[in-house]
């Protein structure tokens, strides 16, 4: 069996490797120059890698952490307190924060009985009553969520227990897009990079995949493992079923902007939140555990995001942590600016929810179009991070490898 992947982030490379194991012959084809999608590690110039894009792979975050370990990479921890972020001088209790949460979770459950398009502003507003957008969970999530919360489904409130929160987040040794890279290596030749596809036409026999260079590339089956706002730039050839179109639908795609700079000396506050715009920045634990690599490194979301998407971003960015923090962040170098609207092949940062979206629309993605065509990629799973993208390329494949069978190499 012949199998195309489009794609080599965290959810196509997964997918791929999982079915080379199986015995297909495996093409992936990547419209950038480099593999790890919106997983993408950089070196600045003190010799610190920091990360362009996905960060924080938190500890019930399983089929990264599985990924992980098949391919040797260590996690280590960030040492930052993800959740509970200094706002406003303070810094919120565990207690308290996990009160907050569960009765935002109690309020979202709610909400939804009674109106499915209830949104994640409702639920908030319903559980932490007046002033509740200068409350700390609040700020976390409608910075993390990367999106408005009034724009955001109230489902997305109800990922996973808040008993289970463990508040410290890991990150790749050498970098997050490292995994990529491992995936990438151990396939070999069969990664083709700077091949975007413009076209995808399924027959009764085959599938084939049409770069913009004219290749095309012919096989029994294929993975759509691009980001949400790309799907309609590959040009399929077949309907997409109902189901799959309104789960589509369901979910729209974020803005973020990633700014980091190298440090001369460390901050006084590893994790301190903005009670202005939707950002926060940190300094991270060095893999040594000893201490703190010499960099900040921020990420602002939601209608904040534009704000650092301009020529002069990095100084604004730079001047406002300044000011947060009382002027004491020393920095030495330029600021590497990410604005993840800008990037041709994400158009955007991760996905999220919108109202009215339902867990179980991922279900839909359990059919295969023309009965050959299978989708990967964090917007089919309930949790738009590494994990759901790695998730969804393993569930890609299965679901391939229970419809054609494991098959020799061909």
């Amino acid at each position: 069996m012949r199998t195309i992947v489009v794609g080599a982030g965290y959810a196509g490379l997964a997918a791929a490797t999982r079915l080379a194991a199986a015995g297909r012959a495996v093409t992936v084809l990547e419209a950038r120059d480099r593999v790890g999608g919106r997983a993408w590690s950089q070196t600045l110039d003190n010799g610190v890698t920091v990360e362009r894009g996905a960060e924080y792979i938190f500890p019930v975050e399983h089929a990264v952490r599985a990924l992980a370990a098949e391919y040797r990479i260590p996690i280590v921890s960030h040492a930052v307190t993800y959740e509970r972020r200094t706002l406003d001088g303070h810094r919120i209790g565990w207690d308290a924060l996990l009160a907050a949460e569960e009765r935002v979770h109690d309020a979202a459950r709610t909400l939804l009985a009674a109106n499915p398009t209830a949104s994640a502003h409702d639920a908030f507003a319903s559980a932490l009553g007046p002033g509740f957008e200068q409350n700390p969970y609040f700020r976390r999530f409608a910075t993390s969520v990367a999106a408005s919360p009034a724009e955001v489904g109230a489902h997305a409130l109800l990922h996973g227990d808040p008993h289970d929160l463990i508040d410290d987040g890991g990150r790749l040794r050498g970098g997050n897009q490292s995994l990529a890279l491992a995936m990438a290596a151990s396939l070999g030749e069969a990664v083709r990079l700077s091949s975007a596809v413009v076209g995808v036409d399924v027959s009764s026999s085959a599938v084939t995949a049409i770069t913009a260079t004219g290749e095309r590339w012919e096989a029994d089956e294929l993975v759509i493992a691009v980001p949400l706002p790309l799907i309609e730039s590959l040009g399929l050839d077949v309907a997409l079923p109902p189901a799959i179109t309104a789960a589509l639908a369901a979910r729209a795609t974020g803005d973020a902007t990633k700014c980091s700079v190298a440090l001369t000396s460390d901050v006084d506050d590893v994790a301190v939140q903005s009670g202005e715009e939707f950002s926060w920045s940190w300094q991270s634990q060095d893999t040594s555990g000893a201490a703190r690599v010499p960099a900040l490194t921020g990420f602002t979301g939601g209608a904040s995001a534009a704000r650092y998407a301009v020529p002069d971003g990095g100084r604004v960015w730079l001047d406002d942590v300044r000011a947060l923090r009382g002027g004491r962040v020393d920095a030495a170098g330029e600021v590497l600016v990410t604005p993840w609207r800008d990037d041709p092949w994400a158009r955007g940062a991760y996905s999220h929810p919108l109202p009215g979206w339902d867990p179980r629309d991922v279900a839909a993605f359990d059919e295969l179009v023309g009965g050959r065509i299978a989708f990967a990629g964090e917007y089919i799973s309930t949790a738009a991070s590494l994990d759901g993208a790695a998730s969804s390329g393993v569930a890609a494949a299965d679901r391939l490898l229970r419809a054609h069978g494991a098959g020799e190499r061909s």
